[in-house]
């Protein structure tokens, strides 16, 4: 019992000697005993005066009859004084009632107390008793005397608490939410089921620490946020990132607020672990920065791309047009040469923009693998092995075979250069795996990926390996932990990825060496080409060519390359203009050279203008971008063909007789 049962059982104590003592009074009085038999009319005055206590009161003799009995006690079991006077537990009562008064009534009547019994039941409700021998003036007991008082009531209200309490603490342990609480001096008082999962402890560990002295809670401001708490009893919120000392990394949303237990302040702390969002919105962070890069990346490459088809087609011209032992030739060749690399790194940058060219047709990755081999060998160093696991049941893929050894060759050099100059092995495995879509969020790089069978490419490596902080920038343009480097190699691999619907994984710890696993998806939206085109170098052409191009360098060499290759040309700076040259010359019009990003109009509007003024006519689009990047706005219109700049004399000429014949 608790703080109520003790309080009735005093109360029930004094009553009981209030009532011995007017029964002593009374006999001592009287001269004579209660039960002696010729005391019938005393035995009157005792049963009216025990009439008028309102607890539940009676005598009964050394053979457990009843001698006398309070009112309240016969309407407790709606009988009548008459019905009780000289009956026994068992004549009166249910056998089961009867049999729990049996042992104290002996223990009693041989001169024990019996104090704070509860007896009763749901039905008949339930009494606090307490029975005391009766003794005669010569100390003999000559029967007992009951006290017991009706705490049904508050049997049910203490059944309600317990019952209340006991769904508070189910509440409690099964919230999800960790909790726990604190004394004033920071002891922890408990915590909840929920607590020692997210931080990864005992429930013991925890309740022997105290808040003041966990140095996570310093480092990370919440133990200030704790003692402004319970100072002010202002609640407050704050979410931190706690490093525990039970070596559990997490982010909390964690609410504090101070109540009163026992007339002391605590501290209640509440625990959301949001450590899957901060992940999910760093994921996100991190894949917003890459798109803007991205997109800076392919303007740059897109503006060189412009620029080089000056210096390429001029060098080319000007070579074809010098006479062979010109002094000239090789200061041009030069010039043509380090254009061609610009254009390679470029190409770099439109890889990690997603926007690289592709010659997409079916590959198996294993055998691009086998054949890069020797390559692989020579291009790393020779402390350097190179073990490989191809699964040879690994599906085809359509993708381009120039850009998969592009992947392939630059996570093995970056795996190689991971080791310096130990001796080391980088190991190269092919596997397929279904990926669903919880398991695409392990993924942490990639481009939009659908669930579905993907063949894996990974690459691991023996080296120092990589903290948190340069995985997270392992793919960024530009970024770089070598002494030389450009730190576009793995941001190209990101690219290439990208435009393939693929992604990329890295594993790494520190002192553990490197694991990159790139993913292409075997149902991939790339279409293969058909074949290698022929290029012709003694084909020349005739008619009038529109050149349209926002690019002025553009439009000067592209003039003289189409009048080389026997073309009259007329050129347009921007789209407005071509569409009223086009009104005016249509119908003399061979071919539109037209680039894709313009101002005022782009190539996609004055292509559809185009297209409504002649149904007929034969649009190359150029760009610095990608075919890739150009196909889904113009799949099914009618383009005649396409030309990525920049292009060379050769390309230009072979794009011109595939178009015209």
């Amino acid at each position: 019992m608790g703080s109520t049962g003790t309080s009735s059982e005093a109360e029930l104590l004094e009553e009981l000697g209030r009532a011995r003592e007017r029964v002593a009074a009374l006999e001592r009085r009287l001269g004579l005993s209660v039960a002696s038999e010729a005391g019938h009319s005393n035995r009157d005055m005792l049963q009216a005066l025990v009439a008028n206590i309102p607890d539940y009161v009676y005598f009964k003799d050394r053979e457990r009859r009843f001698v006398l009995a309070s009112k309240p006690f016969c309407d407790l079991f709606q009988r009548s004084l008459s019905e009780i006077l000289g009956k026994t537990d068992e004549d009166l009562f249910p056998p089961e009632i009867a049999a729990g008064t049996v042992a104290d009534d002996l223990r009693v009547l041989a001169g024990e107390t019996v104090v704070g019994r509860e007896e009763g039941d749901e039905q008949l409700g339930w009494v606090l008793s307490t029975k005391v021998p009766w003794r005669d003036a010569a100390g003999e007991v000559i029967g007992l005397l009951g006290v017991s008082r009706d705490i049904s009531k508050l049997k049910r209200v203490e059944r309600a608490l317990l019952e209340s309490l006991e769904f508070s603490e189910q509440v409690h342990s099964a919230s999800p939410i960790g909790m726990a609480t604190y004394r004033a001096c920071g002891q922890c008082v408990s915590v909840n089921r929920s607590l020692p999962e997210i931080l990864g402890a005992s429930a013991e560990q925890l309740l022997a620490q105290r808040f003041p002295e966990i140095e996570s809670w310093q480092k990370s401001g919440l133990r200030s946020a704790a003692a402004a708490t319970l100072a002010t009893g202002e609640p407050s919120q704050k979410q931190v990132r706690l490093e525990t000392s039970f070596g559990t990394e997490v982010w909390l949303d964690c609410r504090l607020a101070r109540f009163s237990a026992d007339g002391a302040p605590h501290l209640l702390l509440l625990v959301d672990d949001v450590t899957e969002g901060r992940q999910l919105e760093a994921k996100i962070l991190q894949a917003q920065k890459l798109e803007s890069l991205g997109v800076l990346a392919g303007g740059i490459a897109h503006d060189f791309n412009n620029l080089l088809v000056g210096v390429l087609l001029n060098a080319d011209l000007l070579l074809r047009r010098l006479p062979a032992d010109s002094p000239m030739a090789a200061g041009l060749g030069s010039i043509q040469e380090a254009a061609r690399q610009l254009a390679g790194l470029t190409n770099q940058l439109l890889a990690y923009a997603g926007k690289a060219r592709f010659a997409a047709r079916e590959v198996e990755l294993g055998e691009v693998v086998a054949e890069m081999r020797t390559l692989l060998e020579h291009s790393i160093s020779k402390k350097t092995t190179i073990v490989c696991e191809l699964d040879p049941t690994c599906p085809r893929l359509v993708a381009d075979p120039t850009q998969v050894r592009q992947v392939v060759l630059n996570l093995v050099i970056n795996a190689s250069e991971a080791m310096g100059d130990q001796e080391g092995t980088v190991r190269i495995r092919t596997a397929s795996r279904r990926l669903s879509a919880p398991e695409l969020r392990e993924v942490s790089i990639g481009g939009a990926m659908q669930e579905g069978e993907f063949v894996v490419l990974s690459v691991s490596d023996d080296g120092a390996g990589m903290d948190a902080e340069t995985r997270a920038r392992v793919f960024d343009p530009f970024f770089t932990t070598k002494f030389t480097g450009r730190g576009l190699g793995l941001a190209a691999v990101l690219g290439i990825l990208r435009s393939h619907q693929g992604g990329a994984r890295v594993e790494s710890a520190v002192g553990k060496g490197a694991t990159f696993s790139t993913f292409f998806p075997v149902e991939s939206q790339l279409k293969a080409e058909a074949g290698a085109r022929r290029e012709e170098s003694s084909w020349r052409g005739g008619g009038l060519v529109l050149l349209v191009d926002d690019e002025s360098s553009v439009l000067l060499a592209g003039r003289e390359a189409l009048e080389y290759l026997g073309f009259e040309v007329v050129v347009a700076s921007d789209g407005r203009q071509a569409i009223d040259i086009f009104t005016e010359l249509g119908e003399e019009i061979t071919c539109v050279l037209l680039d894709l990003m313009m101002p005022h109009k782009d190539g996609e509007e004055t292509f559809s203008e185009l297209s409504r003024l002649d149904p007929k006519v034969r649009v190359i689009l150029s760009s610095g971008y990608s075919e890739l990047d150009a196909a889904g706005r113009f799949e099914g219109r009618g383009i005649a063909g396409f030309i990525q700049k920049p292009y060379e004399l050769e390309t230009l000429r072979t794009k011109l007789r595939a178009v015209l014949g």
